[in-house]
């Protein structure tokens, strides 16, 4: 039996980001069932209609056209996300990466779509696995990593060790927790493993190290050496894309290290697989908590395949109206379900050519 972890360096973790799956005293853990309600030309959901077209030009078989949002009803109300594309085929889905970042028409339609379905309490960006981002629309969601924050310290803990080799039997233990359960305590743990590898708390910058690689020169670290708290970092969903894009491709860590914390990335408890683990995400984390304004704010990166050989890399907000738990991940849902309705990935136009992952080692 193993021995238990040793208590953290690091200040407590506020209460306020305990998570379904492990949580806190008072709030009752959620399982969410994925919620399929009526088509979105009811209009008595509050939904405005979508007007559509069929253009030569464009990739989809029926498209929304541009048309002023919807007045918020308090509510978000859940559709059925295929009929925001009727008699959409494999070939109709976005394929190409220049033709969605220089058609402005194409990128017009989507956002119509986009905000004909989710109004602006959603966000979302989209990437070829190994190419650039698509597509990507900011809503009014905030972009705090919450608990997506994890996979980034894990990485950076197998960077520092050296592979997943190097991991004590206490380290996996932690980083099931963490990726698995989304257990607060446990990733702390982690965080502290890696800040203070030594007394002067510069483990962290191997954090810095794995944004920069991954191309990301926007994102500010606190400073968790003196208790900031990391899960409130703005991390947008674009820099979340270009990490895990980099992540996934092989170009931030060797193969072992990789194919470790992807695989456990694929084993999120059945109570948190709702959004990207509705559509059949191969590896993901979530983080969700209430935001100092009373929000509850839903936040979600994964890879996610469309066909075999195929995959996007997709991140997402979701702020719903009423603050519910269950309102914000069922619209999570839906809105994988939308990205995975109007775009195809395509491993043609993947542009990463990675000879050695960037982190091979501590250094």
């Amino acid at each position: 039996m193993s021995m238990a972890p040793p208590k953290s360096r690091l200040p407590a973790a506020p209460p306020a980001h305990a998570e379904p799956g492990k949580p806190r005293a008072g709030r009752p853990a959620v399982r969410v069932t994925a919620v399929v309600a009526a088509a979105v030309a009811a209009v008595g959901l509050g939904y405005a209609a979508l007007s559509s077209h069929t253009s030569a030009s464009s990739p989809f078989a029926t498209i929304a056209t541009e048309q002023p949002v919807p007045e918020a009803t308090g509510e978000w109300q859940r559709s059925d996300m295929t009929t925001l594309a009727p008699g959409r085929g494999e070939e109709d889905a976005v394929r190409s990466t220049a033709m969605a970042v220089s058609d402005g028409q194409l990128s017009k339609s989507l956002t119509a779509s986009f905000r004909s379905a989710f109004g602006d309490d959603a966000s979302v960006a989209v990437a070829n696995l190994g190419g650039t981002v698509i597509w990507g629309y900011d809503g009014r969601g905030e972009a705090k990593a919450w608990s997506t924050y994890k996979p980034l310290v894990v990485a950076g803990l197998l960077a520092q060790r050296g592979g997943p080799g190097a991991l004590t039997d206490e380290d996996r233990e932690s980083i099931e927790a963490a990726l698995e359960y989304s257990d607060n305590d446990s990733a702390r743990l982690l965080l502290d493993e890696l800040v203070f590898t030594d007394d002067s708390g510069a483990g962290a910058l191997q954090l810095g190290r794995l944004l920069s690689a991954a191309g990301d020169t926007q994102t500010v670290l606190p400073n968790v050496a003196e208790g900031e708290d990391i899960a409130e970092m703005e991390w947008t969903n674009t820099n979340q894309v270009r990490f895990l894009n980099m992540l996934g491709s092989g170009c931030l860590l060797p193969r072992d290290s990789t194919e470790f914390l992807l695989g456990t990335m694929a084993k999120v408890t059945d109570e948190q697989r709702w959004g990207l683990g509705s559509v059949g995400s191969t590896a993901f984390k979530g983080g969700w908590d209430t935001t100092d304004e009373g929000d509850y704010l839903v936040r979600q990166f994964g890879i996610v395949p469309t066909s075999p050989g195929e995959e996007l890399v997709v991140a997402l907000t979701v702020k719903p109206r009423d603050s519910d738990p269950e309102t914000a991940n069922a619209m999570a849902s839906d809105v994988a379900k939308w990205v995975v309705a109007h775009f195809k990935a395509d491993s043609e136009e993947a542009v990463l050519n990675c000879t050695s992952p960037a982190l091979a080692s501590a250094g």
